[in-house]
């Protein structure tokens, strides 16, 4: 036991003296070019801290690790970004793009323009084939022409004037129709002629009647003063009985012969009023009834101006035209004798001069942060934003109400059955700079809209989903 302190004590100082000559050989070893890295394998474990320490690189990387996530945290609390709603669209002509449509159905008979060509105001843009129009109107006009050539007959007999034939009638029709008039007039005046000489006729046996009441009344009263006579004489027996009885007869047949023609002069005076009356009448009934005919004459004469207006527009409308200077879009007719459908668009116009706007489909969850007056940038699908950027923009305006678009093969990712916002999105500036050059931005370009809503901070973004599920989890059913 007491030999067991004696030996530890020995190893101690063996291992001193190790040491010691241990560190004697480090330092010639660095005095002729150290210990390689296999010889410090060997050294103790704090030799070798002290002979080969660990590289700084990895505690700086850590702390390099350490601030830039410092830094991302406190970006994400901090630091904001931009909202943005995605409305996909195109562009327009700021004062909408002029349809070009025929109003009947009708053969293609000539094609004048082509896409991309610029025509001014006026110009025929395309030509349909007008023979039934042309026929309708040529029809109408012949009608038209007649009925004129009535209205003017139909004055002359009702309203006395002179004939005139109107402008443009057929002298064989219009030297007919004075001929009817004058016959026309001519039956008129011989009818009422007829009439007249009815009334004549009264007026002659009434004053006939007349006469003979007068008559009998003179010859009553002779009778009266003969009899008066006689009967003084045979008062007085100077006369026979037989002349005084004559007397008397002869006054009572006087007196009879008046209270006769007396109840005839009633009826023959009602018989001249009733030719008066019926001369009149007719009278009245022939210009009522030219009237009414000259009336009617003139309204269906009206109805076929209007027809015939309409047939001049429809075949004015077999020739379509330019409504404005600009330049030919969409041109959907290319076949000579093709059939093109009423209101059938068969080319767009967009007027020269004139801006360009994005007419622009906002979905149902955008439209309600969106507002007139707001930031956009427009992307357009035939210059890569990647390669030549966007073009600044302002909202002008967002519709009211919703509408169900249908499907467009130009937009295949568009959604067709889902309601959208119609919105109006003006460009800041009418090109786009493409490989040095300034290129025009055209009506028709596919764009996509984003309007800027807003700023929020990137840990809302980021957190957002994980605010979802937390508000909505626990609910199903």
């Amino acid at each position: 036991m007491t030999m067991l302190p004696a030996r530890i004590g020995d190893a101690r100082r063996s291992l001193v003296r190790q040491w010691r000559a241990l560190g004697d050989g480090a330092k010639i070893d660095a005095l002729f070019g150290g210990a390689g890295r296999d010889e410090l394998d060997f050294l103790p474990a704090a030799l070798e801290i002290v002979e080969a320490p660990p590289s700084p690189a990895a505690r700086v990387t850590g702390y390099v690790i350490a601030a830039l996530v410092g830094l991302i945290l406190l970006w994400g609390f901090i630091g904001k970004v931009d909202m943005t709603a995605t409305a996909p669209g195109e562009v327009a002509s700021d004062g909408g793009g002029k349809v070009i449509q025929p109003l009947d159905a009708a053969r293609v008979e000539e094609i004048l323009v082509h896409d991309g060509q610029s025509v001014p105001a006026g110009a025929v843009l395309l030509r349909l084939q007008p023979t039934e129009a042309q026929a309708d109107r040529d029809m109408l006009r012949g009608q038209l022409n007649a009925e004129r050539l009535e209205v003017a007959r139909l004055r002359t007999t009702a309203l006395g004037e002179p004939f005139a034939a109107p402008p443009g009638a057929d002298p064989t029709a219009a030297r007919l129709a004075r001929q009817q008039a004058t016959d026309d007039i001519a039956a008129r005046d011989a009818k009422l002629a007829e009439l007249d000489r009815v009334v004549v006729e009264k007026q002659a046996e009434l004053a006939g009647g007349q006469a003979d009441l007068d008559r009998l009344t003179a010859l009553s009263k002779v009778a009266d003063k003969r009899l008066g006579i006689y009967e003084v004489l045979a008062r007085k027996g100077f006369t026979s009985d037989l002349r005084m009885v004559d007397a008397e007869g002869q006054a009572k047949d006087a007196t009879a012969s008046i209270a006769a023609q007396r109840q005839r002069m009633p009826g023959i005076a009602a018989a001249l009023a009733a030719a008066r009356s019926d001369r009149a009448g007719s009278a009245a009934d022939i210009r009522q009834k030219a009237l009414a005919d000259l009336a009617e004459a003139s309204a269906k004469a009206d109805s076929l101006q209007d027809q015939l207006d309409k047939a001049a527009s429809h075949l004015a409308g077999m020739t379509l035209r330019a409504p404005v200077s600009g330049t030919v879009q969409e041109l959907a007719v290319h076949t000579i004798g093709g059939v093109v459908q009423p209101g059938q668009p068969v080319m767009r116009l967009s007027p020269a001069g004139g801006g360009v706007e994005v007419r622009a489909r906002l979905e149902n969850r955008d439209v309600g942060f969106v507002r007139a007056g707001m930031p956009a940038e427009v992307k357009i699908d035939s210059f890569p934003f990647t390669r030549y950027g966007t073009v600044p923009a302002v909202v002008v305006s967002v519709s009211a109400d919703a509408m169900t678009p249908t499907y467009d093969p130009a937009h295949p990712n568009a959604n067709a059955g889902a309601p959208v916002y119609a919105a109006r999105i003006r460009l800041l500036r009418p090109t786009i700079l493409v490989d040095g050059a300034q290129r025009a931005i055209t009506p028709g370009m596919a764009v996509v809209a984003e309007i800027k809503t807003g700023r929020r901070r990137l840990a809302d973004y980021v957190l957002s989903p994980v605010q979802r599920v937390f508000a909505e989890a626990g609910h199903e059913r």
